[in-house]
Formats: structure tokens, C-alpha cells, sequence
């Protein structure tokens, strides 16, 4: 399956002495990724995507409704970002949010 972060551009990071203090001497750079443009599914594009409704119930947590839904607690990220709220606590019980399929088709919206 893909990921995320398999079109977005590598780059190093070094650190300087005072930043490595603590730290593994010999790791002295760190590989970052950079930040994506996302977009969002436009009204033409809700054509080829199909949902299924969801209610918040207060021990809900994205990583489990992935893991539910998809059969991978990775793809968290894809449920905060469809219903355009990103934290778990913008969410209370009761609240229907909708869970996108086919996941395959999301990562179009990831530049």
C-alpha cells in the first residue's frame, strides 16, 4: 500500500554542536520530509469517492476507527483531514463524520 510520504521531496537536516548535546554523536543529521499541499476533494472529485457515516462516541480515537475501517492504524490521518477537523477533541459524541474509501484514491490530494 502507499504512503503519505511517498512523493514528498527527502532533504537532510544537520545539526549543530549545541542542538547534538545528548545525543548520539554519530548521528550528527536527521531526514525530514517536506510539507505537503494538501487539497481537498472538490464536488467533481466526490463522484469517484464513496463514504460511510460514523458516530462519534466518546472513547473513539482516529488511529482505532483506521485500523476499523482501513485495517491500518497509519492511515489515522486520512479521517481528521476528510471532515476537516484535525484534533480528536474538536469532535464530541454524537457528532457524524464520514470515513472516505477508496483509500488508494485519497493520495491524488498530497502534493
Amino acid at each position: 500500500m502507499s504512503s503519505r510520504y511517498d512523493y514528498r521531496e527527502k532533504f537532510r537536516n544537520f545539526m549543530t554542536r549545541k542542538q547534538m548535546r545528548g545525543r548520539d554523536p554519530n548521528r550528527v543529521q536527521v531526514i525530514q520530509y517536506s510539507s505537503p499541499e494538501n487539497g481537498y476533494p472538490t464536488n467533481e472529485d466526490f463522484d469517484f469517492l464513496y463514504t460511510r457515516k460514523h458516530v462519534w462516541v466518546y472513547s473513539d480515537k482516529f488511529f482505532k476507527l483506521a485500523a476499523t475501517f482501513y485495517g491500518d492504524p497509519k492511515l489515522w490521518w486520512i479521517i481528521p483531514w476528510f471532515n476537516q477537523k484535525p484534533l480528536e477533541s474538536d469532535y464530541k459524541p454524537g457528532d457524524v463524520i464520514e470515513i472516505p474509501f477508496p483509500v488508494e484514491d485519497l493520495y491524488r490530494f498530497f502534493g
